[in-house]
């Protein structure tokens, strides 16, 4: 099964909530990814990451999930999200 990805909202408000929360280096850790892919993160380099890492960074910076990031192709998904019953012609 293929990942689902997020993108940053808003690249300073997470910089701002890193910097609140310690070290670039101590909020890595604590996330349980490198201190140079949190700056990546935090310098808007890389925005977008899997759907499960984007939740550890919320909840180690204290934000609800959705707060910080965001679906990347929402509309893609769409399909998968229903709860329609799907049958295969024989």
């Amino acid at each position: 099964m293929s990942s689902i990805y997020v993108t940053i909202r808003n690249t300073e408000v997470l910089r701002t909530a890193i910097d609140d929360a310690g070290t670039q280096r101590s909020v890595a850790q604590r996330i349980g990814i490198s201190a140079a892919r949190l700056n990546l993160l935090a310098t808007g380099r890389r925005p977008r990451v899997e759907l499960a890492l984007a939740g550890r960074i919320e909840e180690c910076l204290g934000y609800k999930a959705g707060a910080l990031f965001q679906l990347v192709d929402a509309e893609g998904l769409a399909p998968y999200l229903s709860n329609a019953e799907v049958r295969c012609a024989s």
